[in-house]
């Protein structure tokens, strides 16, 4: 944008700006004053930037309105000959409408930018609050610091249900094979579920009983004795001489 000395700045943008703190305001001013100014944009960070982007398009939007009008007014000073009445009732509707499309078009302009922080917000604090409950249910709580947002990101698209069922699961594999141990928790919830997720789980198949021993010592009829009667009868039997 050409240098200009003088610009609007929308108090529209009053409760998006109340959400920074006293060094994110200050670096926002600047970028607006060295904007206005044709000077170089300073560094700011992501949610201070997000935030000046939208004001930016405005200052924009209003610098373009401000060389269409200063345009408009070179013409019509060169034309001459239109009824001076004429021409102010033009204007007038010119303006009206042209007022009336700005009001819509910031109004929309403050909408999507309070949208895409609240939704950010939002997302964030949602997923951390799943993750939270996850791991409460995770069997081996090593590695919490080392989840990333984005893998907590990734756990809220999956969703609570489904991510229970996942942890179900892989508790219910490793008590089947008493040698396996637990992923670390930062291990699992980065990429170590995503076998056990709903469209890629398949139940292990169950262990087959062991077959009886039928070797030739045991394989035969066993046969009942009475042993009281057998003792009876050696007691009562005479012995050869």
């Amino acid at each position: 944008m050409d240098k200009k000395d003088t610009f609007v700045l929308h108090a529209k943008y009053l409760t998006q700006v109340e959400k920074l703190d006293i060094g994110q305001r200050g670096m926002l001013f600047t970028a607006i004053l060295s904007f206005a100014s044709g000077k170089e944009i300073p560094q700011m960070d992501p949610v201070t930037e997000m935030l000046y982007c939208v004001i930016e398009e405005q200052l924009k939007e209003d610098f373009e309105k401000y060389q269409k009008t200063c345009e408009a007014r070179k013409n019509a000073g060169k034309r001459g000959g239109i009824a001076k009445n004429e021409k102010q009732n033009v204007a007038k509707l010119a303006n009206a409408s042209k007022a009336k499309q700005s009001l819509a078009n910031l109004h929309d302009s403050d909408s999507e930018c309070d949208n895409d922080i609240n939704k950010k917000t939002m997302c964030k604090a949602d997923a951390d609050a799943l993750f939270e409950k996850l791991w409460k249910l995770y069997p081996n709580k090593r590695g919490k610091g080392q989840v990333s947002d984005a893998d907590k990101r990734h756990l809220l698209d999956i969703g609570f249900d489904e991510m229970n069922r996942v942890i179900e699961r892989y508790k219910a594999d490793l008590a089947l094979e008493d040698w396996r141990k637990p992923q670390n928790g930062s291990t699992f919830f980065h990429k170590g579920y995503i076998d056990y997720l709903d469209s890629n789980y398949t139940p292990p198949e169950p262990k087959k009983a062991k077959k009886a021993n039928t070797t030739k010592f045991n394989n035969f009829t066993q046969r009942d004795y009475d042993y009281d009667e057998l003792e009876r009868q050696l007691l009562n039997s005479n012995p050869a001489h």
